[in-house]
């Protein structure tokens, strides 16, 4: 073999090693778009448009679906509650169905 032919092999060699390279950052690329557009999604959810209650989004850090923790009798439309919040070091927080808005 000629020298020119060793170094046509050579950089064959080297071609085919990046182009392997190219596809390995290619697929990581892909990886993390993919990864940066469910971030991105999750970044734009609230309460209105993510299935976590409203009182999440208002900073506490536990909610529950269910009664009033009391009874209303005046207004029996309003017995039911949205969500119960809680977290430590807060009072409960009751966000009912008939007066819920978004935070």
């Amino acid at each position: 073999m000629s020298s020119l032919e060793d170094r046509l092999a050579k950089l064959e060699r080297l071609v085919e090693a990046q182009q392997a390279i190219i596809e390995a950052k290619d697929a990581e690329i892909a990886r993390l778009q993919a990864r940066l557009d469910v971030l991105e999604r999750r970044l734009g959810e609230n309460s209105s448009n993510s299935n976590k209650p409203h009182c999440m989004a208002a900073g506490y850090e536990r909610g529950a679906i269910g009664p009033p923790a009391a009874a209303r009798p005046d207004n029996p439309k309003a017995a039911f509650v949205a969500c119960t919040c809680t977290a430590d070091g807060k009072a409960p927080l009751e966000l009912r169905a008939d007066t819920l808005t978004d935070p």
